[in-house]
């Protein structure tokens, strides 16, 4: 038989979901809302008579991320409502990332992207995030029957809470079914209506970067898209996802990067002769990203696009004539249908907002197609990745001398245990997981090697954001960060510092911890040679990669309901085939139609006053 008090909390349960479930029902869902696709067995979840019902509450009802999982199923199931219980007065907060979203569990971007189709896991994933990163940081947790939160997510306890409410259910089956209000009949109708196969949509990537096409790639086909990669890399033969010469003519390896020496009478004349092409015929959506510019030969095809800005906004039209051109284009896109503008990184995402007024989605890399995770040996050193500058060269040889007051303190750089190029040689995943940590003297603000580090769970150490800052003024460290030094702003007087000074301190500080290193959790910091010694020795190398794996694995559900949220706006929920591309007309009446450009029968001059590809960094 049910102690007193746990009949009281209950029955106040229960009056919470009968005030939550009237208030949603007389709102109504709103169009478009998800439905309820929880199974049978995740709703009639049972409470054990052993929980203290004080603490329960305690944990859960006035515990906000857990309170916004439960509320976030709810509204799914019984018609998405805005009520919320009243919150309680609390001194304590979860500090974290930039990754950790709000304390409720609605699947809506924080970029303010409408609501997406999301799996219960999805949904509930935000608010999960921000309870787990707080025991991360050793916050206090309340203790639910004996058990620390440390080892029950918001998830769990989200559960435990909807069992309450589901035996006040079964306790009044009778009565809720004459009132219409079967909570598994509405869920099993509502999921009847929104039951089926996903869409699935076929994808073009025509790119100069294979890591980044990758990435997208196999997100993508876990989601169950088809990816067509056409590669213009100079390493695409890795993988086998080369471009033949016929398929994209008269685009090349050597005229797309630019499209110079007449960008203009170029992009005509791809229109032409790719319109009718089975590659373009069978194309739903194209994805652009390095360079991000290349997406202005496929604004005319009628197909949905994905721009994902993953390097600076500038490259391949660094003159100002053309950089002018390629702006009016970002915000036209910002603002026509079927197209999304995102970044994979946060610095990108406030460069582009930085010249454009626009602020792109942040979509970041999670690098899923890594199957290796970290497997420390015994004796392995700890790496220090390569570095594009004298300055990390420095600090290997002033570690290496500091390491010798560490007995058991190995370190190598990766050149030295993996000598190799692009040409061939170099390491496998599976090796790198076998070492200790990975020192990274960053050369630029996002790269896929962190990406892929993090995906391993290989602890990373990086310079503080205030070592790194003094670096970069005095020595210009990060030799790849500043694409065009004089990047003009024609469009709009940004209300942010300039991202490309190199003098301005404040300036530094503000873009150098946008960075991934500074953006990311659980990645560690050092302030000298000496400081980077020590932390190597007394680190505990197992509870960093057990964070960062628990990281990757949150952030997983998050990146899956963005991904549906963005082709939900690509493709409006419409069949594959909607948009063919117009058989009649020419480029010019199909780029107006599409997105309200003219593009000049004149052609733009071509000089570049910085190529860094080239490695011309002016």
């Amino acid at each position: 038989m049910r102690a007193s008090s746990s009949v009281l909390f209950i029955g106040s349960a229960a009056l919470i979901y009968i005030v939550a479930y009237m208030h949603g029902r007389s709102a109504g869902p709103p169009t478009g809302a998800a439905h309820c696709s929880c199974s049978e067995q995740s709703r009639t979840l049972i409470l054990r008579q052993s929980v203290d019902s004080h603490a329960l509450a305690e944990c859960v009802l006035h515990h906000r991320p857990t309170r916004g999982v439960m509320h976030g199923r709810l509204s799914r199931c019984l018609g998405r409502s805005s009520w919320q219980p009243p919150g309680r007065p609390s001194g304590t907060s979860s500090s974290g990332s930039s990754w950790e979203g709000s304390a409720t569990a609605q699947p809506v971007d924080e970029d303010e992207f409408e609501e997406s189709e999301t799996t219960d896991e999805e949904a509930s994933a935000l608010a999960k995030s921000s309870l787990d990163n707080a025991v991360s940081e050793g916050e206090e947790a309340a203790v639910v029957s004996g058990i620390r939160s440390a080892t029950m997510s918001a998830d769990e306890r989200a559960a435990k809470m909807l069992a309450a409410i589901q035996e006040h259910i079964e306790e009044e089956e009778e009565e809720a079914v004459e009132a219409n209000h079967d909570v598994r009949a509405l869920a099993t109708a509502a999921t009847a209506e929104s039951g089926g196969p996903r869409r699935r949509y076929r994808w073009l990537s025509v790119d100069y970067h294979i890591a980044t096409a990758q990435d997208v790639g196999h997100t993508l086909t876990e989601l169950g898209q088809t990816f067509v990669e056409k590669s213009l890399s100079g390493a695409c033969g890795r993988r086998q996802t080369c471009a033949q010469a016929r398929e994209l003519a008269p685009l090349t390896k050597d005229s797309a990067f630019t499209l110079c020496p007449q960008p203009h009478a170029l992009r005509r004349a791809a229109f032409e002769a790719l319109r009718g092409s089975e590659m373009m015929l069978s194309t739903d959506s194209v994805v652009c990203s390095h360079p991000a510019a290349l997406c202005e030969v496929w604004l005319p095809f009628n197909k949905s696009i994905l721009l994902i800005v993953t390097a600076n906004l500038e490259l391949a039209r660094e003159n100002p004539t053309r950089w002018r051109e390629w702006l009016q284009t970002i915000v036209a896109m910002s603002k026509a249908p079927r197209a999304v503008l995102a970044a994979n990184n946060r610095y990108d995402q406030a460069y582009v907002e930085h010249f454009t007024g626009v602020r792109p989605l942040y979509l970041p890399t999670l690098a899923n197609y890594i199957t290796a995770r970290y497997r420390p040996v015994p004796g392995q050193p700890v790496l220090v990745a390569r570095s594009h500058h004298e300055l990390g060269r420095k600090l290997l040889r002033d570690l290496r001398k500091a390491a010798k007051g560490h007995p058991g303190l190995y370190v190598s750089s990766i050149e030295e245990a993996y000598p190799g190029n692009a040409a061939g040689g170099g390491y496998e995943y599976t090796q790198l997981a076998s070492h200790p940590a990975v020192i990274v003297v960053p050369y630029t603000k996002s790269t896929m090697t962190f990406f892929e580090l993090y995906r391993m769970g290989i602890p990373i150490f990086v310079p503080s954001l205030a070592l790194l800052v003094r670096w970069e003024q005095q020595s210009h460290i990060m030799s790849e960060r500043i694409y065009w030094k004089r990047t003009p702003s024609p469009l709009l007087k940004p209300s942010t510092p300039d991202p490309n000074s190199l003098q301005d301190r404040a300036a530094l500080e503000h873009w150098l911890r946008l960075s991934d290193y500074y953006v990311y959790p659980h990645v560690q910091y050092f302030e000298s040679a000496d400081d980077l010694a020590a932390k190597l020795a007394s680190a505990d190398f197992a509870a960093i990669a057990a964070k960062m794996r628990r990281h990757s694995a949150e952030m997983a559900p998050i990146m899956r309901a963005k991904w549906r949220t963005v082709m939900r706006k690509l493709f409006h929920k419409l069949p594959s085939g909607s948009w063919p591309t117009p058989s009649s007309g020419g480029f010019d009446s199909a780029i107006k139609q599409r997105f309200g450009l003219d593009v000049s029968v004149e052609e733009p001059d071509c000089a570049r006053l910085s190529a860094p590809e080239l490695g011309q960094w002016n």
